[in-house]
């Protein structure tokens, strides 16, 4: 079976000055915050030793994740339809909404899952982040024919990446290399 590559969608970068950030943060307040960041965003800084670090980050991230859209902050693209939670591990995890999504749908082609990777570091005054757009096909169970009446099955699913019916016996040796691949090796069963 043909297997389809994932492909990247989109790379950006940012580097954010912490300093700045804390200068903005300390003139502009609430304003600032309410305006670029999410009620997830501010939470999670506010609970941080290092808030403008934090917001740096984030900062960051939105201008890295505009950057691999290929739009920039234009195209009606607003801070927020860009937010980063983490995970309970702590890593990253970007979200997108309104604009952002929307652009990312368009980019997205189509048959394909999206995964929006991010990466944030900072080393004060410094903060940096770093955004990969990738797409990969979707994984489609196999189905039957839908031109039959009944279930039939003794014919082969459709192949997942053409949609065509796989020959016979290129369906029993798909199955023969399945059902080999899943059994543990003599090398492995003698050491354990």
């Amino acid at each position: 079976m043909k297997r389809v590559p994932e492909m990247i969608l989109g790379i950006g970068t940012d580097l954010a000055n912490i300093d700045r950030i804390a200068a903005t943060l300390e003139r502009f307040g609430d304003r600032f915050r309410n305006r670029v960041f999410t009620r997830n965003e501010q939470h999670k800084a506010a609970r941080r030793k290092d808030e403008a670090g934090t917001y740096a980050k984030r900062w960051a991230a939105k201008e890295a994740c505009s950057k691999a859209l290929g739009t920039g902050l234009r195209m009606g693209i607003a801070w927020k339809d860009m937010s980063v939670n983490n995970l309970e591990t702590g890593q990253p995890e970007m979200h997108l909404t309104g604009w952002a999504k929307t652009r990312l749908d368009q980019i997205t082609p189509t048959g394909h899952a999206v995964r929006v990777h991010v990466s944030l570091t900072d080393d004060h005054p410094w903060a940096q982040a770093f955004v990969v757009i990738e797409a990969h096909p979707m994984v489609q169970p196999p189905t039957r024919s839908v031109a039959r009446a009944r279930v039939d099955t003794s014919t082969p699913p459709f192949h997942v990446e053409t949609g065509d019916n796989l020959k016979e016996d290129e369906w029993r040796k798909h199955q023969k290399s399945q059902a080999e691949s899943s059994k543990p090796s003599r090398r492995w069963s003698m050491r354990c």
